[in-house]
């Protein structure tokens, strides 16, 4: 018998094209684990087919380098247009040969790092700006940029790539960059309209404070004509500054844009309070403790009452969250509870329910955030059987983080549904052969037949097989568990086709009500 990829390459791309218009796209991706060769097939179909513009819900976070893969690829196959992608590969191939390297190797790392450019400067508009990159077909750009556009192209990139020299001619030449001339106060930003804006790459001050080059910052402040050594910075700037320097760890430009000025923690009326506003934020999400601390002392400096800061352990789920265990640990340090609960409220259905520091860090799939919170006595089992840390490492097909909470003693049984069923739903064999070596059931009606009817009804046939071999009978009923006579309505959609989405939130089950029943033992799942 032929091996697969013993074919024709070409034959290989029209068969790994059948196979991705015919799958749901998470179940593609699963696809990529398989081998190498499978990933640079999967891979390089998702590519050709522009596959990510009907994944409107991507997430960039967790998906950083693949994206940055993905959208280099698109510059590359548009790179002869006039497109917003072929002026991305233009402002690449111009540093590429200023560097004085011209290899393919140099000019294709240069183009990542331009593609991270765009998808920062999109995220922070309108939804609809935000996934231009990726919707749009540019393969027919009907309009030509002038050439003041594609001088502000190189511009912006100059920046963001730290080439001073080639930013110090353009001043020379008379370029000036937020370029706040007298207006003060409230216009917060309008010194985009002042600044030098390519509509690719965004503004240039902006990506400066992105790079957090300090030494770019001042550059571009010293062409301003109306700039003063001894005068504060406009709170537009700063304000830029310091957010940027919170969100990417630049702890040199957040300090640069404290020193740049005082601020007047007490200017505003009513509920809008400027510069408290700008420093809270930056402070709550900084990942530096340094820059924690010292933006705390100045409220305290100031006797600032510290509104909407919100509790330690509301702070130390949002730095589990994204992994910032500096942080983490220094929270922790001043008495956060790593079982600390957090009320949240889902915009679809207004349901209140409690999350905790360990459960975001599972969310967020960092494994060293779930290890340090583990260390300082987070309880893995102390959540509600709908929202156990072990169910959402399950289901986004975390294996290093689902096996740190079960040495750590979660209860691989807990949960609604339990694990075991959601490994099923993902197609995650090595998760399920995980869970059941630390004693996952599929004896009751629901765990094994739950898990059947999902691998039943979506036509996972590996996944039936894989459940008749533990010994659960195709066909299995889903009865309900005794006890529980209310009517659920929570976030789960087994047997809906919305099963491919990533989000636990987008999913949803319905138990019948035992009046609407004739044998109150027995409920279904049914879509809403």
């Amino acid at each position: 018998m032929m091996h697969l990829f013993d074919l024709a390459p070409e034959l290989l791309a029209a068969i790994f094209d059948a196979i991705a218009l015919s799958r749901q796209f998470n179940r593609l991706m699963r696809l990529r684990l398989v081998s190498r060769q499978f990933k640079y097939f999967v891979d390089n179909t998702i590519f050709r087919l522009r596959l990510l513009r009907d994944v409107p819900e991507l997430s960039y976070h967790h998906t950083y380098t693949f994206v940055t893969e993905y959208l280099a690829y698109q510059v590359w196959v548009a790179r002869n247009s006039k497109s917003p992608l072929g002026r991305i590969w233009r402002a690449a191939v111009v540093f590429s040969e200023r560097a004085g390297n011209k290899a393919h190797g140099t000019l294709m790392e240069t183009l990542k790092t331009l593609c991270d450019l765009p998808r920062v400067y999109v995220s922070g508009t309108s939804h609809d700006r935000r996934r231009s990159l990726f919707l749009h077909d540019f393969s027919a750009w009907p309009v030509d940029p002038s050439q003041r556009e594609l001088d502000e192209d190189l511009c912006v990139a100059a920046i963001y790539l730290g080439d001073r020299p080639y930013v110090e001619r353009l001043i020379t030449q008379g370029w000036r960059f937020c370029d706040w001339g007298s207006f003060w106060g409230d216009q917060f930003l309008s010194y985009h309209r002042k600044d030098i804006v390519s509509d690719v790459f965004g503004s240039a001050f902006g990506a400066a404070a992105i790079k957090g080059d300090v030494s770019m910052l001042c550059l571009l402040i010293s062409s301003n004509p109306h700039y003063n050594l001894f005068d504060p910075l406009p709170l537009p700037l700063r304000a830029c500054i310091l957010k940027n320097a919170a969100k990417f760890g630049h702890s040199d430009a957040f300090n640069f844009a404290l020193d740049s000025g005082p601020l007047a923690l007490g200017r505003g009326h009513g509920f809008v309070y400027a510069e408290y506003s700008r420093l809270r934020d930056a402070v709550l999400s900084t990942q530096i403790v340094d820059n924690y601390r010292r933006g705390i002392d100045i409220f305290v400096s100031n006797r600032s009452r510290f509104r909407h800061f919100g509790s330690l352990e509301k702070l130390l789920a949002k730095r589990a969250k994204q992994g910032h265990v500096d942080m983490m640990l220094y929270l922790l340090t001043l008495g956060a509870s790593p079982n600390g609960r957090i009320v949240k409220c889902p915009t679809w259905d207004c349901e209140m329910y409690k999350d905790g520091p360990l459960l975001d860090s599972v969310k967020g799939r960092s494994l060293d955030a779930v290890k340090l919170l583990l260390q300082h006595g987070a309880d893995p089992n102390g959540f509600p059987d709908l929202r156990t840390p072990l169910m959402f490492a399950t289901w986004l097909s975390t294996l290093s983080i689902a096996k740190t909470l079960l040495e750590a003693g979660a209860n691989t049984n807990d949960g609604c549904p339990p694990p075991i069923v959601l490994a099923i739903a993902k197609e995650d064999t090595p998760m399920f052969r995980l869970l059941r070596e630390h004693g996952a059931r599929l004896d009751t009606p629901e765990s094994g037949a739950w898990a059947m009817a999902v691998a039943e009804i979506r036509g996972y046939e590996s996944m039936v097989e894989l459940l008749v071999q533990e010994g659960v009978e195709r066909g299995a009923l889903l009865r309900r568990c005794s006890g529980r006579g209310e009517i659920l309505e929570f976030p789960w959609r087994l047997l809906h086709p919305v099963v491919h989405t990533d989000s636990l939130m987008e999913w949803r089950w319905r138990a019948w009500s035992p009046e609407k029943r004739s044998d109150s033992s027995v409920f279904r799942l049914s879509p809403v």
